[in-house]
């Protein structure tokens, strides 16, 4: 199972970091739009763009559920993505804490098949950044604690 978490920039490694530390049964998939970043000075239907495309990758990625670390897109995007992507859940971040809560409810709804059965000793995260990857894993560090190696650059994202 694969849990996709996307934010503007990197503030969303606070909820990966929390995933982390609380759900030990899925691979985590981050993806920091930096390149865009911030939000809060584009239109609603700039950011709706941004989160589809984003969305799109993680469907490409087969993730199990998506978690939008920003709040604004949050309030811009998350029910046209919902509307989008019907087939998996869509969570939408106002709260950075208890999102780990908010992954096992969703996770253990009678309409999800996807909440796991067994632990994993070592969950797998994969860092991905349309933007300066540098930037990304130097500004990260200081959020996760000098964990973040491999970092993935989306080249062919528009801008």
């Amino acid at each position: 199972m694969k849990i996709g978490i996307f934010d503007s920039g990197i503030e969303g490694l606070i909820v990966l970091k929390e995933l982390k530390s609380n759900i030990n049964f899925a691979d985590i998939i981050y993806y920091g739009d930096i390149s865009h970043n911030p939000y809060n000075n584009k239109s609603s239907g700039q950011i709706e763009n941004y989160c589809l495309k984003i969305g799109e990758f993680f469907i490409d990625n087969r993730v199990s559920l998506i978690i939008i670390a920003c709040k604004f897109a949050t309030k811009v995007a998350l029910d046209v993505m919902r509307k989008r992507f019907t087939s998996i859940p869509i969570i939408g971040l106002y709260d950075k804490f208890k999102i780990s809560d908010q992954v096992i409810s969703k996770l253990e709804e009678p309409s999800s098949n996807n909440y796991p059965r067994k632990r994993k000793k070592h969950c797998k995260i994969e860092y991905f950044v349309a933007g300066n990857p540098e930037q990304f894993k130097r500004l990260g560090n200081l959020i996760v604690g000098n964990k973040i190696n491999n970092v993935y650059q989306i080249i062919d994202y528009e801008q």
